[in-house]
Parts: structure tokens; sequence; C-alpha cells
């Protein structure tokens, strides 16, 4: 997939989330711009996504996952049932909307998923339940492990938030100069606060305890194929 031009990104993001909400609604996308509550979620998504130390995390990245999903869609029609596709779109868009450094793990998620309820439930006036499932996805990328209670959740949400972080770390099986690229990207957001070297040390060791904490990192089949080149890029960053 080729890298996309900030200004590219941008507008097939915002594209993305008309498409998204005029989903939610049920209504063309054309009549979004007289929902005044939307167009202030969608001025915050964009400002979020938007902000000047973002790199990895800007729009390029929902951008990204969104696209490997219609591709998915494309190569597997009957995925369409068996992921709840809406919802999923949905944790993709508010999954970094806040990211913030230097805070603790999981602090950006946790705020992200809050937002993402809040908007969806609170503000929009859609089901608690429906805005529930899209806050346990995101919580659930901070560690990038399925929620510890899937019990409460049914086949179809279960494979909604296995995909959405498969989607999140589809980077991780790409080939080792793009997985560096990634890295890279990374390593700009966080140059105001750390030297290089200090970043690429920390990340070694963020590295070793992601191999140590997951036997597999992709969860869904459709990912498979990438596992063992995102356990050599995984390991070798640990050797950093």
């Amino acid at each position: 997939m080729r890298k996309l031009a900030k200004i590219d990104s941008y507008s097939m993001f915002a594209n993305m989330i008309d498409e998204t909400f005029a989903e939610l609604f049920g209504i063309n996308i054309s009549e979004l711009q007289d929902h005044h509550q939307y167009q202030k979620i969608k001025t915050y998504l964009l400002n979020s996504y938007t902000e000047h130390f973002r790199v990895y995390h800007a729009c390029q990245h929902p951008v990204y996952m969104i696209l490997k999903l219609y591709e998915l869609l494309e190569d597997h029609p009957d995925l369409s049932e068996k992921v709840n596709l809406l919802a999923l779109k949905l944790m993709i868009i508010y999954h970094d909307v806040i990211f913030k450094l230097m805070r603790e793990l999981g602090w950006s998620e946790k705020k992200s998923a809050e937002k993402a309820f809040r908007d969806i439930h609170l503000t929009l006036r859609m089901p608690a339940k429906f805005a529930d499932i899209v806050q346990t996805g995101i919580l659930a990328t901070a560690r990038h492990k399925m929620p510890l209670k899937t019990n409460d959740l049914n086949p179809i949400s279960r494979r909604t938030i296995a995909l959405l972080l498969d989607l999140d770390l589809m980077g991780f099986g790409n080939s080792w100069s793009k997985f560096k690229e990634d890295t890279k990207d990374n390593w700009c957001e966080w140059q105001s606060i750390k030297t290089e070297q200090e970043f690429h040390k920390n990340r070694g060791v963020w590295a070793r305890k992601f191999l140590k904490d997951h036997l597999k990192i992709y969860n869904t089949e459709y990912f498979a194929n990438k596992e063992e080149q995102a356990q050599k890029n995984l390991s070798r960053l640990a050797k950093i």
C-alpha cells in the first residue's frame, strides 16, 4: 500500500468519517451538513488526528486500517456477516483520537474509548450496548490483547475486536524496511522529548516485553500470513 500524502490522508479520512456516521444515522451523506452535533464531532476528530506532533498516529493510520478492511471485504465477502462492520469502523476512527505522550500505558486508549462512548451514546443517543462494544474494542488496543471477559461478548463482537487489533498492528508484518519507516515515524513524535538513542533503547525494551506477552501477534486468519515476518521484525527490534 503506497504511502499517502498528508493532504490525501486528510481528505480520505474526512470522507470515511462522513460515510461511517451517515451509516450510523441511516441517512445520506448530503444530509450530514445539517447535523450540527455531528459536525462538531467531525471537527474534533480531524483536529485531533492533525495535531502538530503526530506523524505515525495521524490521519493516515486509520485510513490505512479502513482501506485494508475494504480489501479484506473484497477477498472475503462473508466477513461482513462475521463482524460488526459499523462498530469496527467507529473503533478505528476513535482508537487514537486522544493521543498524549508521557502518560502511563493505556491512558490515551482509555480517554479515546470514553470519548467514543460519550459521542455515540450520550451525544448522538445511539444504544448504550452498541457504544459499549466500540468502547471495549478501543480499550483492548492498549495492550493489544482480547478483553479478559470475552465470555461477556457475543461471537460477532469478539471477532470484531480481534480484527481491530490485527488491523492496528498490520504494519508489524511488513518488510523490515517498511517496518523501519513506521518506527521512524513513531520516533518523530517523540523527538522533542527523547533523543533518538533513548527512543530506540526504550523501543527495544517494549518489543521484548511485547513478544513475551504475546505468543502470537495476530488473532485472525486474515493476518496469519504476516505472523512470521511480524515476529522477525519485533525480534530484530528487541535486540537494538
